[in-house]
């Protein structure tokens, strides 16, 4: 299922669209408003490429990393694709573009056969085999991290549920257990218990079942010394996993801590 899904629908694409399908139109006709004829300034893509492969291709890169033409051409949203100057490098993302479908065109023609010992390869690398609808191919667990850093945990939860609400179902970004259990980890690593526990509350508000969350929740409110929330944890754990060694023998832990008073 493709992501960022960005459909080219200008009046002048869909009138040519319409002249292309039209019983009666020429090709005179089709070519007057075709925005994709004659292009010029062609230093990657072949100077050969027909209309059609050039249009297949302009759209392929839209829906890949869910941006506008205007992303690497000149021209205005809502202005005629004909009136877009296509041949321009002014904008920096063409340049940008050009350099990665190099490295694609490098990647498919000699470091995949190499890699699978055979001359023309089934996999092949698209824009969208690491895009995958965003414009940076970010992993949620980087993105949200660097929102953490900058603006504090608040700002990185709300950024979350923002993400969530506009790409959730889609394959831009991972909104499994995982990412939020790898952040849980990073702030835990770094000693900052609190984002670390935001991080697992937030997991467990979307999924109550997630075991490593319970487990790694259970752990910090034990060294926080709530040992109450810490059993609680630990024993919604063994529900799940009750063969679990690791999952035994913390709740014995917790269990001789509070039989001896301790914190």
């Amino acid at each position: 299922m493709k992501t960022g899904f960005t459909i080219l629908s200008n009046c002048a694409l869909l009138a040519w669209l319409s002249a292309a399908w039209s019983p009666g139109a020429s090709a005179q006709s089709v070519q007057a408003v075709n925005p994709f004829a004659d292009p010029t300034n062609l230093t990657v893509l072949p100077k050969t490429i027909t209309t059609r492969e050039l249009s297949r291709t302009m759209k392929s890169f839209t829906q890949a990393l869910g941006v506008r033409c205007t992303h690497c051409h000149v021209g205005e949203e809502g202005q005629s694709l004909s009136e877009y100057d296509f041949a321009s490098d002014e904008k920096a993302a063409k340049e940008v573009a050009r350099g990665m479908m190099q490295m694609v065109e490098h990647l498919n023609r000699q470091a995949l056969p190499a890699a699978l010992g055979a001359a023309s390869p089934s996999v092949a690398i698209q824009c969208v085999s690491c895009h995958r609808g965003q414009r940076l191919p970010q992993q949620l667990e980087d993105r949200l991290q660097q929102i953490a850093e900058e603006q504090g945990t608040e700002a990185a939860i709300a950024e979350y549920w923002r993400l969530r609400d506009q790409y959730y179902g889609q394959q831009g970004l991972d909104f499994s257990d995982q990412p939020l259990i790898a952040l849980a980890e990073r702030s835990y690593e770094r000693q900052d218990l609190v984002q670390s526990r935001a991080w697992l509350d937030l997991a467990l508000e979307l999924n109550p079942r997630c075991e490593q969350c319970l487990y790694y929740r259970a752990r910090q409110r034990a060294v926080g010394g709530d040992l109450t929330g810490a059993l609680s944890d630990i024993r919604a754990y063994l529900e799940i996993r009750p063969e679990s060694p690791p999952g035994q023998a913390l709740l014995l832990e917790l269990e001789a801590r509070v039989a001896s008073g301790a914190r």
